[in-house]
């Protein structure tokens, strides 16, 4: 299967720039960390109902947020200004959100940098697109 939609990711000194919302099926996700630091780009389905502010919050309080996530697909990470060479391929459901964070930190003695602002998520919207092939269709002339 090759990918739908490719889509690049961008890290910046704590933010993420990305698509807020992607069509269902299969993406290829590349990450640019146009940052000063080192950023990762990790992303997780979640438990249907579950939101990032809603993970945040339980976080903050103390509480283990394991239970909010589905599955974990990967991470890509980069030095500032660099790009990894690899890449995370996800076939995205449809009415699904991904979580997608950067849980690193500049040193032992600073916050992580999802809690500076350096997370979001991508809700996929749509129908999954069923492209059907039909053979050409053939024409027989018969004279008589």
């Amino acid at each position: 299967l090759s990918p739908q939609s490719i889509d690049t990711i961008v890290g910046t000194d704590y933010a993420f720039q990305y698509p807020r919302t992607v069509a269902p099926g299969r993406h290829t996700f590349l990450f640019r960390n146009a940052g000063k630091m080192r950023h990762q780009f990790s992303v997780a389905l979640l438990v249907e109902g579950a939101t990032m502010e809603k993970l945040l919050a339980l976080e903050k309080a103390g509480i283990n947020v394991d239970s909010l996530f589905d599955k974990d697909f990967g991470l890509l990470q980069a030095r500032g200004g660099q790009t990894p060479l690899g890449q995370l391929e996800i076939d995205m459901q449809p009415g699904r959100v991904y979580m997608i964070v950067c849980f690193l930190q500049d040193d032992a003695k600073s916050p992580p940098h999802h809690t500076l602002g350096m997370y979001g998520s991508i809700r996929v919207t749509g129908d999954r697109q069923v492209r059907v092939s039909l053979p050409a269709a053939s024409t027989t002339a018969t004279s008589g």
